[in-house]
């Protein structure tokens, strides 16, 4: 599974768990972000037919995006990834539950 942005995409959001854990929120916050440009160049790279591992970076590219706090762009990939017909259920099921958890983050931002 591995590529060289998926690698990149570990590397930038193990760092930006150890901000998190040093109360760093806005570093670790852009270093998931970065990290989510990173797994999403891996996603594009990973062949169709490899259903798992594509279901695998897919949930990977909508957590980062969770953990930088872009709620808006989680609920957006979301409703873009949930279409595709590539990703296997556990992966869909995944999405849902962190596009969900978007809209109340969102909501409760709002407030």
């Amino acid at each position: 599974m591995p590529n060289s942005a998926h690698r990149q995409s570990q590397l930038l959001a193990s760092e930006a768990h150890a901000q998190m854990r040093q109360a760093n929120v806005s570093k670790a916050r852009e270093l998931f972000r970065l990290a989510s440009e990173k797994e999403s160049v891996a996603l594009a790279a990973i062949p169709l037919d490899k259903t798992r591992t594509r279901g695998i970076l897919a949930v990977s590219l909508v957590s980062m995006l969770f953990k930088a706090a872009q709620y808006y762009e989680v609920t957006q990939l979301a409703q873009e990834l949930v279409l595709d017909e590539t990703l296997p259920p556990f992966a869909l099921a995944q999405i849902r539950d962190l596009e969900a958890s978007s809209w109340s983050e969102l909501e409760s931002e709002s407030r």
